[in-house]
């Protein structure tokens, strides 16, 4: 088995592979220049590995001239494309800089094909068989070039111009592509070139051998467009998700906006109908008994004052009627007494009106809270109450109020029917739309957890502002 060529040709083919994919990536995406880039560059790396297999299989002097020629050829796809991808991709690099050895590279190029047999040398006196890999490979004996230190010194302006773009990136503190990609380049051809040139030189007896290097590079630059694509691709997705739920956010607050437009008017009805049948009512009583009053009032001082009495039950009663409703309207305990106090109120005033026992727990839950928060938290509590009384069938229920971590914390949980959770967000009520955006009102989080003869959980979470902080 001849390692040299499994070898070389396992790097023309990976880099031939990565090439074929971002060059189809590039040309669906014509302004992905550096996808475009990196292919030539993988496509200069394969034809490089194949003017190294060449070389170390060359049989005579003039073969072993050929490939060496087209190998500068190769090295000038190569430096040409990782330059451009420096350029395009980590948006760094002094642009004089970069013209230096597009022009140095080219005329290297140029050179090599005008100077016989190659930049490399004036003449190939012989071809020379070492060791290498466990079989014998072929390097070359002549005299060397002068021109070649020129090709050197262009292979040096790439790793200035690599080092100096390197450190541009690294110092806007995009550390991870300043190391992956920049860092790669400049230690890879660094160490490829350097090889090279000292086995030309014959400091070291073995093949030229830079395209292993330069794979490195292309493994490395391909991981960092791959997971560009990746985060790419991630992007795509959450931004998808985020439009499926803005559009079922929508969907949802022009339900809700319907819903609270026929509550607002039913409301308006049954207060209307309160007023009207209940309030009205007494007050045109009181009217007709007032007016019989003053028609015919009575002789004895006992009758006006039984009479006067009477008036000041019906009076007291519309009175009760007037604070039903507008507690109803807004809870003045919540203002008065605080959070706590007002909670723990209306647990007392459903458990006598309804046949149900209910658990109240507030713990170190300050007086002193912003008036939205405490309104949300209350209105929450109502509304989760209601659903119980109305429609769990439950006997027992807990509501437990707490403050700590900077949070207020609201749990109600009952031992009810429970319901599907899965098919109620598809279709849910008018109380769970409008608890959802209140909590969301106040930066607070809402979850409902329940299951069919389960029961039902609510549990609120609201952040506090930082104690001193201003409204």
């Amino acid at each position: 088995m001849s390692w040299v060529t499994v070898i070389w040709s396992m790097v023309a083919s990976t880099c031939l592979t990565l090439a074929g994919v971002h060059g189809v990536v590039w040309w669906r995406r014509r302004e992905a220049r550096a996808h475009a880039l990196f292919a030539l560059s993988a496509v200069g790396t394969a034809f490089l590995a194949g003017t190294e297999l060449w070389m170390m299989h060359a049989e005579t002097p003039d073969e072993f001239g050929r490939a060496y020629r087209w190998f500068f050829a190769a090295a000038w796809l190569i430096s040409v494309a990782l330059v451009g991808f420096v350029r395009h991709y980590l948006k760094a690099g002094r642009r004089w800089l970069a013209w230096a050895v597009y022009g140095a590279r080219t005329l290297v190029v140029i050179l090599n094909f005008a100077l016989p047999p190659n930049l490399g040398y004036r003449v190939i006196t012989e071809v020379r068989r070492i060791p290498f890999l466990g079989e014998s490979v072929s390097v070359a004996v002549g005299v060397p070039s002068p021109w070649m230190l020129f090709g050197q010194f262009s292979l040096l302006l790439v790793i200035i111009f690599t080092v100096d773009a390197t450190l541009t990136v690294w110092r806007r503190g995009d550390h991870q592509k300043a190391v992956l990609v920049g860092g790669s380049i400049v230690f890879f051809t660094l160490t490829g070139s350097g090889l090279a040139i000292l086995s030309f030189w014959h400091v070291l007896h073995m093949p030229s051998t830079p395209s292993v290097f330069f794979l490195a590079i292309v493994i490395a630059m391909g991981y960092e467009l791959g997971y560009d694509i990746f985060r790419a691709a991630e992007t795509g997705r959450e931004l998808l998700v985020s439009r499926r739920q803005l559009a079922l956010s929508q969907s949802e607050a022009l339900t809700l906006s319907g819903r609270l437009i026929v509550a607002q008017d039913e409301e308006r009805a049954r207060l209307a109908r309160a007023m009207h049948d209940g309030l009205g009512q007494s007050m045109a009583l009181l009217a007709v008994d007032l007016d019989m009053l003053g028609q015919q009032p009575p002789d004895a001082r006992e009758q006006i004052k039984e009479r006067m009495d009477g008036f000041a039950s019906q009076v007291k009663a519309m009175s009760a009627d007037v604070h039903r409703l507008a507690h109803g309207l807004h809870p003045a305990k919540l203002d008065q007494l605080g959070l706590a106090a007002a909670t723990s109120g209306l647990c007392r005033d459903m458990e006598r009106a309804h046949a149900i026992a209910i658990q109240c727990e507030c713990r170190d839950v300050s007086r002193w809270l912003p008036p939205e928060v405490a309104l949300c938290l209350y209105c929450v509590t109502q509304e989760a109450l209601h659903n119980v009384v109305k429609h769990s069938g439950a006997n027992r229920a807990t509501v437990e109020l707490t403050a700590s971590d900077g949070e207020l914390r609201l749990s109600i949980s009952d031992d009810g029917k429970g319901f599907d959770h899965e098919t109620t967000q598809t279709k849910q009520g008018l109380g769970l739309l409008s608890m959802r955006e209140r909590v969301r009102l106040v930066d607070g989080q809402i979850e409902w957890r329940s299951q069919p003869g389960a029961g039902t959980r609510v549990d609120v979470r609201v952040p506090l502002p930082p104690v001193g902080a201003s409204g």
